[in-house]
């Protein structure tokens, strides 16, 4: 910052400068923090070219965007950052546009939704920009950025961390945003652009542009376009990574004793994971019989698709432990889809009595436990025409904020779901709850719907998030688990912004009130979605997985939990595609599962046995 502190200020300039300070220092003093420097303002005013009133705002929602991601907290040597990091879906290049600007490349192809958060991904960006905005030349000429979608799919896509990330570099960061290029995407992006656009200003709109890869040399000069879109730049991450970890050792080493750390090359096994969260630790499922992605590889192999299905087999024969008395009532058997799917007495839902009447508290649903987390999911069945109230005010009394609907309302000519829900902004009312739509945006293979509930004696409102994937056959799986992963990193996201939404107000388990899943009986696609999210979760954590046990437990809790061979094996092959897609699993784990994957789909593809 020495160069900045040089060059010769106008009046006008010194003004916004006093200006910014003062408004800046009077909110950290009210913090009890320390007060800013010249250096400080002199970032934020370029950025919004020494318009005093902009750079106290954009400082302001800079504090808040440091305080939601917990950018304040990064630890760029622990997992999962590290790992986030060394991926290189996000890099800084050694080169400049002609105008000077900073160039920025991210990676579609790279991002899983499912297999890192949006929290670790804004981190490895925002620690990267801390360094890049280091730079006089880029505070005053600004960033560029590049969003290569060469070779995506809709698998990588997702829609609310495109939000965030654009609301971040305009709205949150003090990086003068001069373009943004969106390179070679596939068609279907093409929609989600116009809905996207909606959200953004127009002088924003004006600075994006979505081109062919072929055309990039015609925007920036050939030294500063990557060779791998079409240039002459030799991209060299880790060299750019290791410039950042010096700047952030220093800056560490100021405040503790100890010298600067270098990141290696991928490969070299040397991440730590980072001890999971204290919180109710002995409650929900946790790690039994859970092995390494290679031990699980392994199992699968011993077991081949023969003896997944004997062990699927023998426990669908386990005799279950629990009564369906409520379930049984008369006046409880129309609320019930199907006959022969009951309501496990034992972990049921139990509504708040309409009126002291005690047959109004029977809903066709069940808690059942997530991974280190009692009551994670409501699995439910779809409701019917006569039980959609009962549904809303499931979701109200059990505070939820993420419905996820594993079905169509009709498929195969027969009626799976009603439409439980209102569209074209408006409103339904039910005797304690009215719905109101705000929001439905269609995707590849999901729909996502944003309703306001409001309770009507209270007046309390609450915003909830449904997604409705479209892409699962009713009993069969889909051919690939890319749709199923992509949602279910999306339902996490959408769960975390609900639960910092909340603040200090929710006081429960770190992961928020339960999630509702729903099929058509709640059981099927419904356990398989389910047990899915809760190795994706033990992944995350401890690197291992399990199926056996997970379902079981889901089974003693919502009967009949999983109705199929072909769901349960589906759960399997589930899993190793995330591992494979997980920043942390090494280059050759990644060989080793996407090898397996692919013997494993022609075994079964040239099996006779139909299952």
């Amino acid at each position: 910052m020495a160069e900045i502190g040089m060059i010769v200020r106008s009046d006008q300039e010194q003004e916004a400068i006093a200006v910014f300070l003062r408004e800046a220092n009077k909110d950290r003093a009210e913090h009890g923090s320390s007060p800013v420097g010249t250096s400080t303002a002199l970032t934020f005013l370029m950025a919004r070219k020494f318009n005093a009133e902009r750079a106290v705002n954009l400082y302001r929602q800079y504090q808040y965007e440091r305080h939601l991601y917990y950018l304040q907290e990064m630890a760029p040597y622990d997992e999962p950052l590290r790992s986030e990091l060394l991926g290189g879906k996000f890099t800084v290049l050694d080169a400049r546009d002609s105008g000077g600007a900073a160039i920025a490349v991210f990676t579609a192809r790279e991002h899983f939704p499912a297999a890192t958060s949006h929290r670790t991904v804004i981190q490895g960006i925002a620690f990267q920009l801390d360094e890049c905005l280091k730079s006089y030349e880029t505070q005053k000429n600004g960033l560029v950025l590049l969003y290569d979608m060469t070779e995506s799919g809709y698998h990588n896509f997702d829609y609310n961390l495109a939000r965030k990330v654009m609301g971040l570099l305009k709205g949150g960061y003090p990086a003068r945003l001069k373009n943004v290029f969106i390179i070679s995407p596939p068609m279907w992006f093409r929609a989600v652009l116009s809905v996207f656009s909606n959200f953004l200003q127009e002088k924003l709109k004006e600075r994006i542009e979505v081109i062919p890869k072929e055309m990039l040399p015609q925007r920036l000069p050939a030294y500063s376009i990557p060779e791998s879109l079409g240039g002459t730049l030799k991209v060299d991450h880790l060299a750019w990574l290791n410039k950042c970890l010096t700047s952030y050792s220093l800056a560490e080493s100021s405040n503790c004793n100890g010298g600067t750390k270098d990141f290696t090359r991928r490969g070299d096994n040397n991440s730590r994971r980072v001890e999971s969260s204290t919180f109710d630790q002995q409650v929900g499922l946790r790690n039994e019989g859970s092995c390494t992605v290679m031990e699980f590889i392994e199992h699968m192999m011993k077991l081949q698709r023969k003896g997944i299905k004997i062990e699927f087999v023998n426990l669908k024969r386990q005799a279950g432990v629990g009564s369906f008395q409520s379930a049984r009532l008369p006046e409880n058997l129309k609320k019930n889809r199907y006959t022969d799917v009951l309501c496990l007495d034992e972990s049921r839902v139990k509504l708040a009595d309409l009126d002291g009447d005690t047959s109004s508290n029977y809903i066709h649903a069940n808690f059942m436990d997530g991974y280190k987390q009692a009551k994670a999911y409501i699995a439910t069945q779809g409701p019917l025409p006569h039980t959609r109230g009962d549904f809303w005010r499931m979701a109200w009394e059990q505070q939820v904020y993420v419905i996820v609907m594993v079905t169509r309302c009709i498929e195969r000519s027969r009626m799976k779901c009603i439409q439980y829900w209102p569209e074209n902004h408006e409103t339904q009312e039910f005797a304690t709850i009215d719905v109101s739509h705000e929001e439905t945006l269609e995707f590849e293979d999901h729909i996502e719907r944003v309703f306001w509930m409001k309770h009507k004696r209270s007046g309390e409102t609450r915003r909830i998030v449904h997604f409705q994937m479209t892409s699962w056959p009713d009993f069969g799986v889909p051919s690939s688990a890319e749709s199923c992963l992509h949602v279910v990193g999306l339902v996490r996201e959408a769960q975390t912004d609900a639960v910092q939404a909340l603040g200090s107000k929710w006081r429960g388990h770190p992961k928020g009130p339960p999630i509702i899943v729903h099929c058509s009986a709640g059981i099927g696609r419904t356990g398989t979605f389910c047990t899915i999210d809760v190795n994706v979760a033990r992944l995350t954590d401890v690197g291992k997985c399990e199926v056996l046990n997970t379902v079981k437990q889901f089974r003693g809790q919502r009967a009949l939990t999983i109705q199929t061979v072909e769901q349960y094996e589906f759960c399997h092959l589930a899993i190793l595609e995330h591992a494979q897609n997980m920043p942390s699993t090494r280059q050759e784990e990644k060989e080793a599962i996407r090898d397996f994957l692919e013997g494993w789909k022609m075994q079964r593809r040239d099996s006779s046995d139909t299952d």
